[in-house]
């Protein structure tokens, strides 16, 4: 082989190189552009879950926070009923 055919090899292998290069690179692009997109709707996803369970435990926290004060009224009601028929049959 001449000096010159191993020149036209380089400047082809080179060419094939630069045109694989580009090709890889341009499909990297695009993975990593997809995958930035699944991560997005993911974490959106996510990010509404998690303030739909914020809200729903909220309101059930609520809700227990009322039972609560309703079943102490009811109990405070009853130990002065208890109260009173303690002394009526002391008095009595």
């Amino acid at each position: 082989m001449t000096p010159e055919d191993i020149a036209q090899i380089t400047t082809i292998v080179a060419a094939a190189e630069e045109r694989i290069t580009a090709r890889l690179d341009g499909q990297i692009a695009a993975a990593e552009q997809r995958i930035t997109g699944r991560l997005e709707r993911t974490m959106e996803a996510l990010t509404a879950n998690l303030s739909e369970v914020r809200q729903e435990l909220s309101e059930r926290l609520d809700t227990l926070d009322r039972r609560t004060e309703r079943t102490e009224i009811n109990v405070n009601a009853i130990l002065m009923q208890l109260s009173g028929i303690s002394r009526s049959l002391t008095v009595g």
